[in-house]
């Protein structure tokens, strides 16, 4: 990513913001699949999952931890999605993403 923002501290905290925002709306969206009809816990879920103390501070710092928790509720979603309605490429897609 320093090819296309360059070396700027201001642009890669932006860019992991937006990656914890992202890593909270696939979980919030995944519990929404396991937690049927409980919106208020999936919301709670997702509260406390945007105010995670080394989430919230490594936004901060140029650090892979917003990525990673981005890619790791991708895999989550992607396992929820197989698990709540089985098909091949679901499957496919939930195996790939691991």
């Amino acid at each position: 990513m320093v090819w296309l923002f360059g070396e700027s501290r201001i642009a890669f905290t932006l860019l992991n913001v937006v990656f914890h925002v992202l890593a909270v709306l696939a979980v919030h969206a995944g519990t929404g699949v396991i937690l049927k009809g409980r919106g208020s816990l999936r919301d709670m879920v997702a509260a406390l999952a945007i105010v995670y103390p080394p989430l919230l501070t490594s936004t901060a710092f140029v650090l892979q931890e917003s990525l990673l928790s981005f890619l790791l509720a991708l895999c989550f979603l992607a396992a929820v999605y197989a698990l709540d309605k089985p098909s091949a490429w679901r499957g496919l897609l939930a195996g790939a993403s691991l």
